[in-house]
């Protein structure tokens, strides 16, 4: 009776051997996964800085986008749209006291601030992450896999995050979140405009943590982990915009193991098709601003705007009249933002206080009713007396005018009471058109602004 009692269990122990063997058929698994990383970017709307982080970021991955995951966490004070407490819970646990700033991986990483002056830490600037994209591993140990449905009439979603552990012996959590694209809403930004973006386009938003904003620690049956969520949309949410997130932290060192996204809504791309900066951006030479050849999608341009002061000095003892016009199109140069205008300076026989009517030739020789072609040095600053000049938008109403120029060497300037064109060739050989019709706006030199030196990047 004992003996066949032990045979009996002998090969209930074996069956259960060969099913675990089966289930987890070592010689059937990868011997690794592919590594997703994660972006973690801090940034609110009143932040005028944070735009040209987020574009440093596009910048850092571009033509390598599906390789990383972004999450961007709001943390404004009570005006912003889209901060939530735990945000500002995790950007006090991860030590975020500036923005925008930013963790790759939540890695602690070193950089160089400039030549000679190293920093280290988990929190950075966006300026300095294109030093550090290339070095995380691209595999891993442990996979996370994303399942989503979508009910469009209740809004309920059932999430299943699953994966594979085949030898990572560290003690992982789990945080699955839900980020929002193409939200437009107001967004301060020195770059782009002085008054900040009225409709720009906020990507990467996150919405919710769906498992709490401490996440769960991941338990293996085996070498797999399954975990599901049932989460209900939030009334004003996109649904096609939305993406849900999940990344594993290393218990120990809070550092991320692996990461994943897929569209709430399957067969949507969960709103990855949105640009954040709002604007189409325009390629020039890569090594403005020493020189720079104007891009010939700026050959004609309409304006926004046109003004013009007497200028604080005269030529050959004739008045100069100083015209400026704003462009409506925006320039991106080396992360930034420029502003095109054109700047003319018309020699007059009168007091300055009207401009003159008809068509005038660009000239060096000062004569009356010409526009000038020379050039002027004000404060140890050159700039030329007839340019197509580029501005860095924020200044313009804080009394500053700054950027780099091109010479206009020749062509023809025609005034009427309420419009102003010119044709011209720059010292680059560059042939431009520029035009404006509207009320010509006539300041003192005191309410004009003064031209000062670029600003250079941090």
């Amino acid at each position: 009776m004992k003996q066949h009692q032990l045979l009996w269990l002998s090969v209930v122990i074996l069956s259960a051997l060969l099913t675990s063997c089966k289930k987890d058929d070592l010689s059937q698994l990868p011997t690794s996964f592919p590594r997703k990383q994660l972006v973690e970017l801090f940034t609110s709307q009143d932040c005028m800085y944070c735009p040209n982080g987020i574009q440093q970021i596009g910048e850092a991955i571009k033509g390598k986008e599906s390789r990383y995951v972004r999450l961007y966490y709001a943390y404004g004070d009570n005006s912003d749209d889209f901060t939530i407490y735990p945000n500002k819970q995790l950007a006090a646990e991860l030590g975020v006291t500036n923005l925008p700033s930013m963790l790759y991986n939540r890695n602690t990483w070193t950089w160089d601030e400039q030549i000679g002056v190293t920093a280290e830490g988990k929190v950075f600037h966006p300026y300095y992450f294109s030093q550090l994209v290339s070095e995380p591993a691209a595999t891993t140990t442990v996979s996370v896999n994303i399942k989503t449905t979508y009910d469009a009439s209740t809004r309920q979603s059932d999430i299943t995050i699953s994966g594979k552990n085949i030898g990572d012996k560290r003690d992982l959590t789990l945080f699955v979140m839900l980020k929002e694209s193409g939200l437009h809403a107001a967004q301060e930004d020195a770059y782009n405009t002085w008054d900040g973006w009225s409709d720009y386009v906020h990507n990467n938003v996150v919405r919710a943590y769906l498992n709490t904003n401490k996440g769960q620690v991941l338990e293996f049956d085996s070498l797999d982990y399954k975990v599901n969520i049932d989460y209900e949309l939030y009334h004003s949410y996109e649904a096609d915009n939305c993406m849900v997130v999940a990344f594993l932290i290393d218990n120990a060192t809070g550092e991320v193991v692996n990461a994943e996204e897929t569209p709430l809504v399957s067969g949507t791309k969960g709103g990855a098709d949105f640009v954040s900066e709002g604007i189409t951006a325009v390629p020039v030479s890569d090594n403005f601003p020493e020189t720079m050849a104007l891009p010939s999608s700026k050959t004609d341009v309409q304006y926004l705007t046109a003004q013009y002061y007497t200028a604080d000095y005269t030529l050959n003892g004739h008045t100069v009249v100083e015209i400026m016009m704003l462009s409506s199109d925006l320039m991106y140069i080396q992360n930034r933002i420029y502003l095109p205008m054109a700047i003319l300076y018309v020699v007059t026989d009168g007091d300055g206080s009207t401009l003159p009517t008809g068509t005038f030739n660009f000239s060096t020789s000062g004569d009356i009713n010409t526009a000038v072609a020379g050039q002027k040095i004000e404060e140890e600053f050159t700039y030329y007396g007839s340019e197509f000049f580029i501005a860095k938008n924020e200044e313009l109403n804080k009394g500053y005018i700054v950027g780099y120029e091109w010479l206009l060497t020749s062509g023809t300037l025609t005034i009427t009471e309420n419009s102003i064109t010119y044709e011209a060739t720059t010292l680059s050989g560059n042939h431009v058109r520029g035009s404006f019709s509207g009320t010509v706006t006539h300041f003192t030199s005191e309410e004009m602004p003064q031209r000062r030196p670029a600003i250079p990047a941090p």
